[in-house]
């Protein structure tokens, strides 16, 4: 048997259940640290370049990643006392931050990210190995490009921008790539000024579908209906449909003219 499905009512109570007292929201200041948030995310990148391109399993391949803070050029350039670094190392920094001051674009800037590796082949001149550094160098660059995908910090643009082979090395494979940058700060209140409130939508939403936060029991709205809302109608006449309202008045019957009648049958005007 086939039984006709009729909405649910329920049945709305003279007394509204005892309101809960609201709960009281503590403001959190959030900030965002745009150049953390691309170094974190370039990291990210580099680590899954791997010994062996083939074997995701295989070790990382730069063995150190770190904030350039000058162990770059005191290795390259004098004896390396930065003992504890691991090679294959790259070091980044930002240089060259300028922010915009166009007033509609307050917290926007653009800057240099510079990204320097040194290798650890000792046998760097053989013709089998002198070229080593550009195919890491691409891969890095892939590594990047490819992380624009799933990470935010770098949505905004890191576009390849200068590739260098710097001459004085201290016998090194001493390599940098520059990448242009644009960052955006934000800073802000979470739940600033927020009140919480739980929204229905008649006919589509109903308060059944929440009813432990139908605290003002305003139970089931009738009104409107879908019919009211969609805006749908009936390409052909329904049977039950209403007419619609007539909006043209009927014709006034014409008014008898006044005069006199002669004799005769004749009639006369005034």
């Amino acid at each position: 048997m086939i039984k006709d499905k009729k909405p649910y009512h329920p049945p709305v109570t003279a007394s509204a259940p005892e309101a809960k007292p609201p709960t009281v929201t503590v403001p959190e200041q959030v900030a965002e640290n745009p150049f953390v948030n691309m170094y974190q995310a370039v990291r990210r990148a580099i680590l899954t370049l791997r010994e062996s391109p083939e074997d995701p399993e295989s070790p990382a391949f730069f063995k150190t990643v770190m904030i350039d803070t000058g162990q770059f050029s005191r290795i390259v350039r004098s004896e390396n006392l930065e003992m504890e670094i691991a090679f294959p190392a790259i070091f980044i920094r930002f240089v060259n931050v300028r922010y915009l001051v166009q007033q509609q674009r307050i917290g926007e800037g653009r800057a240099t990210m510079r990204i320097r590796f040194i290798l650890n082949t000792l046998n760097h001149t053989d013709p089998e190995r002198e070229c080593d550094p550009f195919l890491i160098f691409q891969r890095l660059n892939v590594a990047i490009q490819d992380a624009k995908n799933h990470e935010p910090a770098l949505n905004e643009r890191c576009n390849l921008l200068y590739f260098d082979m710097p001459i004085t090395t201290n016998m090194l494979q001493a390599y940098w790539v520059d990448y242009e940058v644009w960052f955006r700060e934000s800073s802000a209140w979470k739940y600033r000024n927020w009140v919480e409130r739980y929204l229905v939508m008649p006919p589509f939403t109903q308060h059944t579908d929440a009813p432990e936060h139908d605290t003002a029991g305003h139970g089931h709205h009738g009104e409107p209906k879908f019919e009211q809302v969609t805006g749908f109608e009936p390409s052909v006449d329904m049977p039950g449909t209403p007419a619609p309202d007539e909006t043209e008045t009927p014709d006034e019957p014409d008014k008898e003219e006044v005069g006199t009648e002669e004799p005769g049958g004749a009639e006369t005007g005034l």
